[in-house]
């Protein structure tokens, strides 16, 4: 678990403004940096569970330098949090099993899926005729353009 220390705000219709806060460090020249150009925000707590988060933005979280600011996007939202603390919550039993048998469901169904859409996209390639002007470059170290068949549209 990750208690962060979170500032919340709209996503900024002028994406310098992200750029703006890139190289601040603190949450507190962000809140003055938000406050200063009039941005509303939310500023509060909150606890990550890595149990049920995306395990790569877990992953990258850390490997983070201590006291580092990091920037989620979440819908509408952007999210700029700070880790005050991290604990270890045991994960056992009944639920822990059901959550692991959960997740290596949706990994064999993503991957059976890829495996289908692979198979069907090789398969149509074959088909496949650009029109000259939209043909795709060859594959490096390949001459040969894939698919590139007569050069009509189809």
């Amino acid at each position: 678990m990750f208690d962060l220390d979170q500032i919340r705000m709209g996503r900024p219709t002028d994406p310098k403004m992200l750029d703006q806060l890139r190289p601040l460090n603190t949450l507190e020249d962000i809140a003055a940096l938000l406050t200063r150009d009039q941005i509303k925000f939310q500023r509060g707590t909150t606890a990550l569970d890595a149990v049920g988060a995306d395990p790569k933005m877990v992953e990258a979280v850390v490997k983070l330098p201590p006291h580092e600011v990091f920037v989620v996007p979440n819908g509408n939202l952007i999210l700029i949090s700070q880790i005050k603390d991290t604990r270890i919550e045991p994960f056992t039993g009944e639920p822990a099993i059901t959550y692991a048998l959960n997740v290596l469901k949706r990994q064999y169904a993503r991957e059976a899926v890829e495996e289908q859409v692979g198979a069907i996209m090789k398969k149509g390639a074959a088909t496949v005729r650009f029109n000259k002007a939209y043909q795709p470059a060859p594959a490096p170290g390949n001459p040969a353009t894939p698919a590139a068949g007569s050069g009509k549209a189809s």
